[in-house]
């Protein structure tokens, strides 16, 4: 058992979102962890969506 690339992807755009949330936070940008919980998943969706079997 493997994952799909759309597994993959999904996967990649959530840590991507963090990442991108503790980025931020090191130049002074915070946002409440709602929003940030929202993006980690607007990402994993998209890509989730995007990237073909």
């Amino acid at each position: 058992m493997k994952p799909t690339r759309k597994v993959t992807g999904a996967g990649v755009g959530g840590a991507f979102a963090i990442v991108l949330v503790w980025t931020l936070a090191q130049f002074g940008i915070t946002m409440p962890a709602e929003v940030g919980a929202a993006a980690a998943s607007l990402l994993a969706f998209g890509l989730g969506w995007l990237v073909r079997e």
